[in-house]
């Protein structure tokens, strides 16, 4: 028991000072034991730990931690599939796209947050599949992909999001005229 309790201390203490350390995605690169580990914790049974993992490889990055933070977005805990949004959002990679947006649709208002905050992380990759979720039946995604939206500064959004001033959702109308408004602001003058 007392050895559980420390190995679970060890990891929480590893979650907070490895990025405190200074272990990075470019600091990992001589430590590539690191990401086994990470991908490890997000197999154990203690949902803390699992987040730690993925918080974890969201520091570490690199190709082979995109897959395991993919895996664990389905993850039965919404607070470990959150810090596997967050983390996937850092790492940047177009992978992720189809698996964010599936989050957007899950019913945890603070995971949709996140994903869509991540979704605009990744950029590009991810202005087409968010242009077609402002079709969604639900109001809430339609809105926070209006906001992701205008987060990407995309010109392509522009059109779509005019179509979504119309919306029977106040705050899709709302979302999209502020995500025009964000746009217009990035715009390039001729």
């Amino acid at each position: 028991m007392v050895r559980r309790l420390v190995r679970h201390l060890l990891i929480g203490v590893a979650a907070v000072a490895l990025p405190l350390a200074g272990v990075t995605r470019a600091g990992s690169a001589g430590r590539p034991d690191l990401v086994p580990r990470a991908v490890g914790y997000l197999k154990y049974p203690e949902a803390y730990v699992r987040e730690y993992g993925a918080e974890l490889l969201g520091y570490l990055g690199g190709p082979r931690a995109v897959k395991p933070l993919i895996d664990a977005l389905k993850d039965p805990t919404w607070s470990v599939r959150r810090k596997a949004a967050e983390a996937l959002g850092k790492l940047g990679d177009p992978r992720a796209v189809v698996p964010l947006l599936q989050c957007l649709k899950e019913g945890n208002a603070d995971l949709r947050t996140v994903a869509a905050g991540a979704l605009v992380k990744l950029g590009k990759p991810a202005v087409d599949p968010l242009i077609a979720c402002l079709k969604d039946h639900d109001p809430f995604v339609r809105e926070r992909v209006a906001r992701a939206l205008g987060g990407l500064g995309s010109p392509r959004a522009v059109e779509p999001l005019t179509t979504c001033l119309k919306d029977a959702d106040p705050d899709v109308r709302k979302a999209a005229s502020e995500a025009l408004e964000k746009l217009r602001k990035h715009a390039p003058t001729p």
